[in-house]
Parts: C-alpha cells; sequence; structure tokens
C-alpha cells in the first residue's frame, strides 16, 4: 500500500524522532566546538610565562620568585661542586638547594653589592687556619696543609676584618654545609654572604651568596 504525503512530507512517523536525534546530536557538536575554541585561551592566558609564580620550585631544582618588585619573577640554578674523588656527597648539595628554596629573593643589583663583600669575608675567615708544610720523604713532594678550622678562631678572624655582627658555628644537619664544618654568615643589606670552613685539614671550603631567612637573619644562631 502506498503511504500518504503532506507537502511532499512522508507521514511516517518513526522517521521523525530519528530526524530529531541527528540533528541534536550535531547541535551539541556544534556548542563543544564553540567551548572549546573559547577555551583554549583562556587556559593558554592562565598559565602565560609571563606571569609570575612564586615560591615554586621545579624539577630541575631552580626556583621561581616574584618577590623583586612584585612582578619579574627570578629563576635560581643550585650549582654544587662535586666532592673529591672516593668521598660521598651525603646529601650537601641537596641542603644547599634546601636552604637557597627557603631565602627571599635578590635583585641582580643587591647579588652585584654582595658578590663584591664576598671575597673579603672569605679571606677573614680562611685566615684563621693556620697552614704548615709537609713533605713526604720517599717522593720528595711537599704540600701546605691548613689546620683544621675552629669556630672561635673563625668568629674572631671575621671580627678582626670589621664582620661583628658574624654568626660562626659548627654546621647542623640542615645547614647548606657538610657535617662538622665551621659555617659562618655576613650580612649585606637584604643579602647574606655564607660560607663554611671543612672541619678536617685536607678539605676546602665555599662561599655563596644568598637572600636573608624568613625570619630576617642570615643563618640561626
Amino acid at each position: 500500500m502506498m503511504k500518504g504525503t503532506v507537502g511532499g512530507l512522508s507521514e511516517n512517523p518513526g522517521k521523525k524522532p530519528h530526524t530529531r536525534r541527528i540533528w541534536l546530536v550535531m547541535f551539541l557538536a556544534f556548542l563543544a566546538a564553540c567551548a572549546s575554541a573559547a577555551g583554549v585561551p583562556w587556559l593558554i592566558s592562565m598559565r602565560s610565562p609571563s606571569a609570575p609564580v612564586e615560591n615554586s620550585v621545579t624539577a630541575d631544582g631552580t626556583r621561581t620568585n616574584a618577590q623583586d618588585h612584585g612582578s619579574a619573577s627570578e629563576r635560581r640554578a643550585v650549582v654544587c661542586a662535586a666532592p673529591p674523588a672516593g668521598r660521598m656527597d651525603n646529601g650537601h648539595c641537596a641542603r644547599i638547594s634546601a636552604d637557597l628554596i627557603r631565602r627571599t629573593g635578590l635583585t641582580p643589583r643587591q647579588q652585584q653589592v654582595a658578590a663584591q663583600l664576598a671575597p673579603a669575608v672569605d679571606r677573614a675567615a680562611s685566615s684563621s687556619r693556620e697552614s704548615r708544610t709537609e713533605c713526604d720523604s720517599a717522593t720528595a713532594v711537599c704540600r701546605r696543609v691548613a689546620s683544621a678550622a675552629e669556630v672561635g678562631e673563625v668568629r674572631r678572624s671575621l671580627a678582626a676584618a670589621g664582620f661583628t655582627d658574624a654568626v660562626v658555628r659548627t654546621a647542623r644537619p640542615d645547614d647548606p654545609a657538610p657535617a662538622g664544618a665551621v659555617v659562618y654568615a655576613v650580612g649585606s643589606g637584604p643579602a647574606c654572604v655564607l660560607g663554611y670552613l671543612s672541619p678536617n685539614s685536607t678539605g676546602v671550603g665555599s662561599t655563596q651568596i644568598g637572600g636573608r631567612l624568613p625570619d630576617g637573619t642570615c643563618l640561626t644562631r
């Protein structure tokens, strides 16, 4: 039997729901495409690299800090000297990284001022160690050996050089220094000159520049 038509349209009611579903799916797909196109710039703007991110730490051990005038971000890489052959780091580099992350950021100018002071601080601290010459009779090779660092001597040497507010003590487990070393800190405005001297006669020391701790000090007493 032929089915009747009205105005060229089939009177079969079974096809209408199917057609409506097709149009509904197409309409929803169109809305999703519009929302996606509008959402991409928004997500990008939220993650824009020009926006400073405060106190975040990246996987490579650097820190992003937005404390310089509240607008510029600063990345600070942590560089650690390799331990002598046959010796373990024992977490020394990790402690340096953890200490740096706690400290406030410095502007390039503040870093420059502290860097100019650092050699004088290093010389004063190192001068506390007496040195002597040791020779190997078998090889006839001589070398200069420094005495072990002592807290009292380092403090007196720094004070004699004019750094009377220096903090000097034996390194603690969370300090940016090897276990047993003599660690010291001298303030320079918002910056700090930090250093340590090895606890043994064959070891060396190190000096670095950082901001102040959250309590405003350079090194806890």
